[in-house]
C-alpha cells in the first residue's frame, strides 16, 4: 500500500505546471463559495415580533423570511411551547440561539435545511449526570395509602411513561428537574418536580406519592343497575371509564380499555390476533359449584350481552360450539366498536350487583353507547393507520451453537451421528441458518381504522349515525388478517311537555377473518439449518414442513345485530313508568380447510373441510316504575320492575372428507362423505321481579336496599326460583357541622354493605336424569348396565340419585 501511494504521489508531481495551477485556483474558488454561502446563511436578517408565540408558528415565519426548511423531532422540542420574540433585522444565528437557549439543543445548516438536534453533553455534564440520575422507584397511593392500580406516570415533555402494577408501584429512569405528570381516573392530576432529595429517596427506596380524590369526579354520574347515582352518594363499589379514556388507546376490543385502569379486575387475552378471546375476572369471582362459570354479566344499553349458551366449561366465546384457529377463542366484543362507547361502569360488590340476582355473583359490566345531542349538526371523521411488529423473541441458538450442542450430546451418549439419527449433523448444510421465529412471525402487521359520525338535534329530537371500517393485518404476513365494518343509528324524541320520551338504536357489525389453523408463534424449535427442500427438490418432511402451515386456513364470518328501545312516560311529576326492549342476534360461520397437498405424502393424504354455524338470538322486555318523593329532610327513590328474557342458542359442526379437487374444499357438496361432529340447541328462559329503595338524608346519611326474585330454566322444577338482595349504607362524615371547618380533609365517607347474589352459569339440563353405559367397571351378572352420568353427588342408591336431580338449585354467595 505504501509503495502504491508513493507512486501515485510521484505521478501527481509529474503533472504539467499549468494543470497544477488550474487545480489550485479551482480549490480556492470552491472554498470561497462555501464560505460565502455559510456567511450568507447567518447574515440573513429577520424581523420578528410577538408574545407567547408558538415555536412551530415562529419556525414557519423563519422559513418564510429565509426560505430555509427547519426540521426537528417533537420528542426533543415541544412545538406547542411559546416564546416571546422581539427582533428587528437580527441575524439568523441570533434568533436560533435565543429560541434554543437552555434546551440542550444545537443546530446545523445543510444546504437549504436547518436541522435541530440534541447537543452532545460535555465531559463535565456526563460526569454530573451520573450523580443526578437514577432508576426511580415510586408507588402511587390514595389518601389512605391504598395503592392505585393502573395510574399513568409521564415524564413531562418526553415519551417516557409508566403504568402502576398491582401494588401501585412503578420504575422510571429519571434525572434531576424532570417533571412527573401523574393521572388516575377519579383523582386530581398531579405534577411533581424531581428535586435532588426526591430523586435520592426514590433511588434508595420506594417513595409513596399520594393523589387526592377529584371533587368534580365525586359528582360525576355513575351508571348502576336500573339507574344512576354519583360516586359521592353510591353505597356500592363501582368503577367507571369514559369515552375520553377509551379514545386514548388503540384497541379493537372495548374490554381491553379496562386493562390496567380499573382496580380489582383482571383482563386476559388469548393473543394479539384479530377477534382473539378476552376474559374478565372481577375480584377473583369464583363459584364453588363445579362447572359453574365466572363470566360477568355484560349489559349494553340495558340489554344483556353475556352469550353463555350452556356449554361446559362455561364460556361466552362465539366459537364455544365450533372450533379454534390461530386466534383461539372468538370474543363477541370484537364486534363492538370502541368508538361507539360513551362509558363503561363495573359493578363489583354485592350491594351493587344484587339487583341482578342470579346473574350478579361474577360482577356486572354496564356499557353505555353514544347518543345524539341537541345542537348544530356535527360531522366527525378520523383516519389512523399503524404498523406493529413482534418486539421480543425467545433467544435461540444459531447454527454453530446448535451443532456444537448436538455433537456434545451424541458424544456424551456415546452414539455416532448418522443419516438415520442426525440428518442435521451429517446431511444438512452446516452453515445454513434460519431464524424460524422471524420466518413465521417476523412480518409487519398493518392496521387501518376509519371512523365517521354525524349527529345533531334540538330540544325534542336528536340523532347520531356512526360507521367504522377497520382492516387489520397480522405478523404472519401474506393475506392473513381481518376486515370489520359496523354501522350504528341512534335516534331519540321527547315531547314538548317533557312527559314522554323514546330512544332507540340499531347497530350492525360484520367481520371477516382469515387466519392459519395453528398459532405460528409456537413454532420455533426447528433446527436452525433445517432445509425446506431436499437435495432432489422435494419438500423436506423430516419434521412437519414449515411450508405446510400456510395452506391450512380458517375463514370466519361474524355478524352481530343489536337493537334496543327505551320508552318512558311521566304519569305524575314524581312517578315515571318506562320499559326497555332489546333484541340481539349474533352469528359465527367458520370454514377450516386441510388440503391433502399440505400433508406428509408418507401418510394417507385426505383433504378435509370443517364447517360450523353458531347462532345466538336473545330478546328482553323490562317494564319498570320509578317513584320519587321527599320525606322529612331526605329524598326517597323507589324502583319496581320485572324481567322477561329468552335466549335461543343453536350450533352445528360438520366435517367433509374425500375431495377429488382442492378447488372444492370450501363446499360440503364437493365432499365424498359428510359427518356431523356436533349439533347443539338450547333455549334459556329467565323471569324476575326486582325493586330498590334509596333514602338520602341531607346528603349525609344514605341507605340503599335491593331485592330480586329470579327464575331460571337451567334449574329443576323444585328449585327454579331464588331470592336475592342487598342492603348498603354510607355516612359522609365531612358533611357534619363539626367537621366542615377542617381544611386538611375535603371529603370523607364510611360505607358498609351486605348482599346475596347467585350464579346460573351451569350446563343445560343438569336437572334431568341422564345415563351412560357402565362399561367394564359396573355390570350385573356379566351384563352391561346404565348409570347416572350427570349427578355430582353419587350416593350409591340408583333410585335416590334419580330423585335428587330435579332438586338442583341456586348457588348463593354472601358478600
Amino acid at each position: 500500500m505504501n509503495f502504491n501511494s508513493f507512486n501515485q504521489g510521484r505521478h501527481l508531481m509529474r503533472l504539467p505546471k499549468k494543470i497544477m495551477l488550474i487545480m489550485k485556483l479551482t480549490l480556492v474558488f470552491m472554498a470561497t463559495i462555501i464560505l460565502n454561502v455559510s456567511a450568507s446563511s447567518y447574515a440573513q436578517k429577520l424581523t420578528l415580533y410577538g408574545k407567547s408565540v408558538k415555536i412551530d408558528q415562529l419556525f414557519k415565519e423563519v422559513e418564510k423570511q429565509t426560505h430555509y426548511r427547519i426540521l426537528y423531532a417533537t420528542n426533543i422540542l415541544d412545538d406547542a411551547a411559546t416564546v416571546n420574540v422581539n427582533f428587528r433585522n437580527a441575524p439568523l444565528d441570533q434568533v436560533l440561539n435565543y429560541v434554543l437557549k437552555n434546551k440542550s439543543l444545537t443546530y446545523t445548516i445543510e444546504r437549504n435545511t436547518i436541522l435541530i438536534k440534541k447537543a452532545e453533553p460535555s465531559f463535565f455534564d456526563q460526569i454530573t449526570a451520573v450523580f443526578s440520575s437514577g432508576r426511580f422507584n415510586g408507588r402511587i397511593v390514595d389518601e389512605n395509602k391504598n395503592p392505585l392500580v393502573g395510574a399513568t406516570i409521564t415524564v413531562k415533555g418526553t415519551k417516557r411513561y409508566a403504568i402502576t402494577g398491582s401494588t401501585g408501584s412503578f420504575v422510571l429512569d429519571l434525572e434531576e428537574n424532570d417533571v412527573l405528570v401523574i393521572s388516575y381516573i377519579g383523582y386530581e392530576t398531579k405534577e411533581l418536580r424531581i428535586s435532588q432529595s426526591i430523586l435520592q429517596s426514590g433511588v434508595a427506596s420506594l417513595l409513596d406519592i399520594s393523589l387526592n380524590v377529584s371533587a368534580a369526579a365525586l359528582d360525576q354520574v355513575q351508571v348502576i343497575g336500573y339507574g344512576t347515582t354519583t360516586k359521592r352518594n353510591n353505597t356500592g363499589s363501582v368503577s367507571s371509564i369514559t369515552a375520553e379514556d377509551i379514545g386514548k388507546q388503540t384497541i379493537e376490543n372495548p374490554l381491553l380499555a379496562l386493562q390496567g385502569r380499573i382496580s380489582g379486575i383482571q383482563i386476559t387475552q388469548d393473543n394479539g390476533l384479530p377477534g382473539a378471546g378476552v376474559r374478565m375476572n372481577i375480584r377473583g369471582a369464583f363459584s364453588g359449584l363445579s362447572g359453574a362459570g365466572f363470566i360477568p354479566l355484560y349489559v349494553i344499553d340495558g340489554v344483556p350481552f353475556t352469550l353463555f349458551n350452556g356449554a361446559q366449561p362455561a364460556s361466552d366465546n362465539l366459537n364455544a360450539n365450533g372450533f379454534s384457529s390461530a386466534n383461539g377463542a372468538v370474543s363477541p366484543f370484537s364486534m363492538i366498536a370502541p368508538e361507539d362507547i360513551e362509558r363503561i361502569d363495573i359493578l363489583k360488590d354485592a350491594d351493587a350487583t344484587a339487583i341482578y340476582g342470579s346473574r350478579g355473583s361474577n360482577g356486572v359490566v354496564l356499557i353505555t353507547t353514544k347518543k345524539g345531542n341537541k345542537g348544530k349538526t356535527a360531522y366527525n371523521f378520523n383516519l389512523n393507520s399503524g404498523v406493529s411488529n413482534v418486539s421480543n423473541y425467545i433467544p435461540m441458538m444459531d447454527t454453530q451453537e446448535y451443532l456444537t450442542m448436538r455433537k456434545a450430546a451424541f458424544a456424551k451418549a456415546g452414539v455416532t451421528p448418522t443419516a438415520a439419527n442426525a440428518l442435521d449433523l451429517v446431511s444438512w448444510d452446516q452453515n445454513a441458518y434460519t431464524d424460524w421465529q422471524k420466518y413465521f412471525i417476523g412480518h409487519t402487521a398493518q392496521t387501518t381504522n376509519l371512523t365517521g359520525s354525524v349527529s345533531g338535534g334540538n330540544a325534542q329530537n336528536s340523532f347520531l349515525f356512526s360507521s367504522t371500517y377497520r382492516k387489520q393485518g397480522t405478523v404472519y404476513g401474506g393475506d392473513f388478517g381481518a376486515t370489520t365494518f359496523s354501522g350504528r343509528l341512534n335516534a331519540g324524541h321527547k315531547s314538548v311537555d317533557g312527559k314522554f320520551s323514546i330512544d332507540g338504536s340499531v347497530n350492525y357489525a360484520y367481520m371477516k377473518n382469515l387466519l392459519p389453523n395453528t398459532d405460528l408463534s409456537g413454532i420455533y424449535a426447528l433446527a436452525p439449518n433445517y432445509p425446506l427442500y431436499n437435495a432432489n427438490g422435494t419438500v423436506n418432511w423430516t419434521s412437519t414442513s414449515p411450508l405446510s402451515y400456510d395452506p391450512k386456513r380458517t375463514t370466519a364470518q361474524t355478524s352481530n345485530l343489536f337493537t334496543n328501545v327505551n320508552i318512558s312516560y311521566k304519569i305524575l311529576h314524581n312517578l315515571l313508568v318506562r320499559a326497555n326492549l332489546g333484541y340481539t342476534s349474533t352469528r359465527l360461520k367458520q370454514q377450516q380447510i386441510d388440503p391433502a397437498s399440505s400433508q406428509n405424502p408418507a401418510n394417507s393424504q385426505v383433504s378435509t373441510l370443517r364447517f360450523a354455524d353458531n347462532n345466538n338470538d336473545n330478546y328482553i322486555i323490562e317494564p319498570q316504575a320509578v317513584y320519587n318523593t321527599k320525606i322529612g329532610e331526605g329524598n326517597l327513590e323507589a324502583l319496581l320492575g320485572t324481567t322477561f328474557q329468552k335466549t335461543n342458542a343453536t350450533g352445528i359442526s360438520l366435517t367433509g372428507t374425500g375431495y377429488n379437487n382442492e378447488a372444492l374444499l370450501y363446499t360440503l357438496t364437493g365432499a365424498s362423505a359428510v359427518t356431523t361432529s356436533s349439533n347443539a340447541s338450547s333455549i334459556y328462559k329467565y323471569n324476575a321481579v326486582f325493586g330498590r329503595l334509596n333514602y338520602n338524608w341531607k346528603g349525609t346519611y344514605i341507605i340503599d336496599g335491593t331485592f330480586r326474585r329470579d327464575g331460571s330454566s337451567r334449574f329443576g322444577a323444585n328449585n327454579r326460583f331464588g331470592n336475592f338482595g342487598a342492603v348498603g349504607a354510607s355516612w359522609i362524615f365531612t358533611q357534619e357541622e363539626f367537621l366542615k371547618n377542617i381544611t386538611f380533609l375535603s371529603f370523607g365517607k364510611l360505607r358498609a354493605s351486605y348482599g346475596i347474589t347467585g350464579n346460573d352459569q351451569i350446563p343445560n339440563f343438569q336437572y334431568l336424569g341422564l345415563y351412560s353405559t357402565s362399561g367394564s367397571a359396573y355390570n350385573y351378572n356379566g351384563a352391561t348396565t346404565i348409570i347416572p352420568s350427570n349427578n355430582q353427588q353419587i350416593s350409591g342408591d340408583f333410585i335416590n340419585i334419580q330423585a335428587l336431580t330435579p332438586l338442583q338449585g341456586w348457588q348463593l354467595f354472601r358478600i
